[in-house]
């Protein structure tokens, strides 16, 4: 009658190497996703805010030259 024979525990220490690399891998490349995405989002965040004071001080300086064009 046969059996499953179990290998030694030392044969299963290069898979477990192996799947941890293989999941640290995952979890760098994860990480780095999600810093590139972080970026991308301030960026937006900070154009949009950039573009709202800029649109801001460009409405006042054209409205100051029409109430002084309007007065001459």
């Amino acid at each position: 009658m046969l059996t499953n024979v179990f290998p030694p525990s030392c044969f299963y220490i290069p898979l477990l190497l192996n799947n941890f690399i293989h999941l640290s891998f995952i979890y760098f490349l994860a990480l780095a996703v999600w810093r590139i995405y972080t970026v991308v989002v301030i960026l937006c965040a900070l154009s949009k805010i950039k573009r709202k004071i800029f649109s801001f001080f460009a409405n006042r300086i054209i409205s100051s030259r029409n109430l002084k064009h309007n007065n001459n």
